[in-house]
């Protein structure tokens, strides 16, 4: 059994704690050259405390007759949320005569949420065997259940916002959504050797996904005073059965010093639905303003006359070999072959073949070839919802559609293809050294018809008629055309891009004895780099909009540039008598945060994230641990707020004032939540 409990203490990089308004209490406010309000800050970085996560986790091991097993595993974990928004300096309320309202001085201006989101998580799972003659019987499964709560923007007062009722929520509000996750799996086989060695698996397993939305605090605008303030969004629903058999062979092959023959076959369907949220959730009433609950509009039970609670089922079977030949003890070579049929995306046969030599003992080379088929989920050719997305520093309603639905059709959506693949490896290993291993390999992955989202295909509309320039007036057109004029916003999935990436990751080990102890040291390097290699060109009527794009920068740059580069890690794992310690250290490569045309790119620099673990053996059956993650208090690059010259383009920028609020960029590979410490009990019994 395992108790660890820890929590986050740290200083908010960069975000200075807020003082008190400039403007005057009376006449005229006073306003930055950003159009916010002028503040004064405390001169120092916010000190936080938050995220206290508490996790319990025991396993035990139980016997069935002489030679079967079950085992129980559970573990429980709470976690609090945590929140590294910055002060929001912008203008809350309506001004009374020209002047701020006095609310405007007494408001909590960290009123958004932006980190990590409160969760309770169960887990169980069980795993078991019996011995039956010469085969076992054996089955595992798993239930998980998490309850989540996160928040969406906080919705001003600010009657130009046209997004609170003062009658409901004077002061405004923060949408609070509650997801709750459930998942159910199971399976069970039999395993054994049948006449003249034939080594066999066959198996049977089934599982069940919910997903549930639950949005509070909240209210639909266009409902009026009357609005509910909690609403059941809908959820998702999702199942998979599979049916496996595997078998192999050791063959006796003349001059090999061994050959293994293995192949099988499997069977597997998947299901997936939607379930429609409560009709206040995503219905438009009669008062005006946004439709749908603040937040997280529900899942409406039609979307462009398409009926989205429908069920959608497909099938596939696949079939593969593989033969493993060892010509020598320096000499090994793998082939193998999968054909596989799905019931809505036809078939596809991939191969791979690998190979590994020992030039002389110690120092080996290797490489590999192969080819990859992946057919689209169910969930990217079928999902369907609305929600409230941050673009441009403006909340906008935008729908994911379906490939099928009419919306999607009249934009030029057409039905998603399989993506396919070829990838290249080669590399050495080197282990000549007593306790020294060194392996170095290079890759390239090309990927064609990569699936992705499009970009947010926004209206321009006023009073429900196409106004404005292109390509808002023209998508307006587009939709009015064809009797859809209530859709702000939307996208759907597309086979977007070609990719290629190419990469070395190279690691190196050393074991020795340190000071009367045992020393593990780890070095690793890695470099990694993804180029588009085609964009699809604008389907259907989309084709003739000026301007239009597709497959944004944003979107782009999440493949090419949202990872680093390079990543450099160092750990040292020692243990003496009844102490050890580990320490390790990542260097991630800099990243480029997507903007927007309005607000420009955002340069993250490159940091370096150490950990460190102290453990000691109190007993045979205790061990005690303190340890730190991030002990440093490392952030990443801030968020530009006001103006400013854009790092990368050098050209003068006014950023968004929502950027206060979100001050550390969720392109972070290492988040943004600072220090965590923590302690860790362990006992066996």
């Amino acid at each position: 059994m395992t108790v660890t409990h820890g929590y986050y203490d740290t200083r908010t990089e960069g975000v200075q704690g807020f003082g008190s308004l400039v403007s005057p209490t009376t006449g005229a406010p006073t306003f930055a050259p950003d159009g916010t309000l002028a503040v004064r800050t405390t001169g120092e970085d916010r000190h936080v405390k938050d995220g206290a996560s508490t996790t319990v986790a025991a396993t035990v091991g139980l016997p069935i007759g002489p030679e079967g097993f079950f085992d129980v595993s559970a573990e429980y974990n709470v976690r609090n949320p945590t929140n590294r928004t910055g002060f929001d300096p912008r203008q809350q309320y309506d001004l009374i005569g020209g002047a701020l309202d006095p609310r405007e001085f007494t408001f909590n201006r960290y009123s958004h949420r932006y980190g990590d989101a409160k969760t309770q998580d169960m887990k169980l799972f069980v795993n078991a065997g019996l011995p039956l003659g010469s085969a076992t019987l054996y089955a595992f499964g798993s239930y998980n259940f998490r309850d989540g709560e996160s928040a969406a923007f906080y919705r001003r007062p600010l009657a130009a916002d046209g997004r609170s009722i003062a009658s409901i929520y004077p002061n405004g509000f923060l949408p609070i959504i509650n997801t709750t996750l459930e998942d159910v799996s199971g399976t069970t086989g039999i395993k054994g050797e049948i006449g003249n060695g034939f080594r066999y698996d066959l198996s049977v397993g089934t599982a069940k996904n919910k997903f549930d939305f639950q949005i509070k605090n909240s209210l639909n605008r266009s409902f009026g005073p009357s609005s509910p303030t909690a609403f059941d969004a809908g959820g998702l629903r999702y199942t998979q059965t599979v049916a496996n058999l595997d078998l192999s062979k050791e063959l006796d092959f003349g001059g090999l010093k061994s050959l293994t023959l293995a192949g099988g076959a499997e069977y597997r369907r998947e299901t997936f639905k939607l379930r429609p949220g409560n009709g206040p959730s995503y219905l438009s009433g009669t008062f005006g303003g946004a439709a749908g609950a603040q937040g997280f509009p529900g899942i409406s039970p039609t979307i462009g006359g398409q009926r989205v609670d429908q069920l959608r089922a497909r099938h596939n079977v696949s079939a593969y070999a593989e033969l493993d030949a060892e010509i020598s003890d320096a000499f090994t070579v793998q082939a193998a072959g999968r054909y596989e049929d799905y019931s809505d995306f036809g078939s596809d046969f991939n191969g791979k073949l690998a190979a590994r030599f020992e030039l002389v003992r110690g120092f080996a080379i290797r490489g590999a070839a192969s080819t990859g088929f992946r057919a689209p989920s169910l969930q990217q050719q079928f999902f369907s919802a609305s929600a409230t997305n941050n673009v441009n520093g403006v909340l906008l309603e935008t729908v994911t559609l379906p490939t099928d639905n009419p919306i999607a059709i009249a934009l030029g959506a057409t039905p998603l293809k399989a993506e396919t693949s070829v990838s290249y490896s080669a590399g050495a290993v080197f282990t000549a050294i007593p306790r020294v291993t060194l392996t170095v390999d290079v890759y390239q992955v090309s990927i064609d018809d990569r699936i992705v989202v499009t970009d947010n295909l926004t209206a321009s509309r006023t009073n429900g008629v196409p106004s404005g320039t292109n390509p808002g007036l023209a998508i307006a057109t587009i939709l009015n055309n064809a009797g859809f004029n209530a859709t702000n916003a939307a996208r759907f999935f597309v086979n977007g891009v070609d990719t290629r990436t190419r990469g070395i990751d190279a690691v190196l080990t050393y074991r020795a004895d340190l000071a009367g102890g045992k020393a593990n040291f780890t070095a690793g390097y890695n470099y990694n780099e993804t180029k588009i290699n085609r964009v699809l060109a604008a389907p259907g009527p989309l084709a003739n909009i000026p301007g239009l794009v597709l497959f944004g920068r944003q979107e782009s740059l999440r493949l090419t540039d949202g990872q680093p580069r390079t990543k450099i890690n160092f750990s040292l794992d020692y243990d003496h008598q009844w102490i050890g310690f580990n320490v390790r250290t990542n260097r991630y490569g800099k990243t480029l945060a997507a903007g927007t045309d309005l607000f420009g790119d955002v340069p993250l620099a490159a940091k370096w994230i150490t950990d460190v673990e102290v453990r000691g053996t109190v007993s045979d059956r205790i061990e005690l641990a303190i340890g730190a993650n991030n002990v440093f208090d490392v952030y990443p690059t801030l968020t530009p707020t006001g103006r400013g010259i854009d790092p990368v383009t050098n050209a003068a920028r006014n950023y968004g004032a929502t950027n206060y609020v979100t001050p550390y960029s969720s392109f972070s590979p290492f988040g943004f939540n600072g220090r965590y410490l923590y302690a860790r009990a362990s006992v066996k019994f």
